[in-house]
């Protein structure tokens, strides 16, 4: 039963992820047009930040809130859906396969900020999105069977 109750408890306690997105509503809500900006660091928590790491509020849509205010949020949902639509440039199934691989990255990037991890999350993703930009311009070998739908 203590097995039981220890993982539970550790189940909803949220690894501290709730103190930061409690943070960054308060950033947001005290910055709500530009937010705090890229550099904000917390000066109470002890938290390594150099030129390549950035203070993380573990959650992408709470970091863009809290760094980048509202015009952040409409930028970031800009650049979201220009990466949706190139997914949706052609039909191929190795185009539904990428969109699915991105958003599964995504989803993820609501419960840690890997839009905001350079090494090696975006790095990934920004091949993935080069190798599908590059495979919609050239032209199909063979016909899928998704051009038939």
């Amino acid at each position: 039963m203590k097995l039981i109750s220890k993982f539970y408890s550790g189940l909803v306690s949220g690894s501290g992820r709730f103190d930061l997105f409690a943070e960054a509503a308060w950033l947001f809500s005290k910055y709500p047009f530009l937010g705090a900006g890229l550099g904000y660091v917390n000066p109470d928590k002890l938290y390594g930040v150099d030129s390549l790491h950035v203070y993380n509020f573990r959650s992408t849509l709470f970091q863009v809130g809290a760094t980048m205010g509202i015009v952040g949020l409409l930028a970031y949902t800009y650049y979201f859906v220009e990466r949706f639509n190139l997914f949706r440039n052609k039909k191929s199934v190795f185009n539904l396969f990428a969109l699915i691989a991105f958003i599964v990255f995504e989803v993820y990037g609501m419960i840690d900020a890997c839009e905001f991890t350079i090494m090696p999350q975006m790095l990934i993703l920004t091949i993935m999105l080069v190798v599908v930009e590059k495979t919609n311009k050239r032209g199909n070998e063979k016909p899928s069977p998704l051009e038939k739908l």
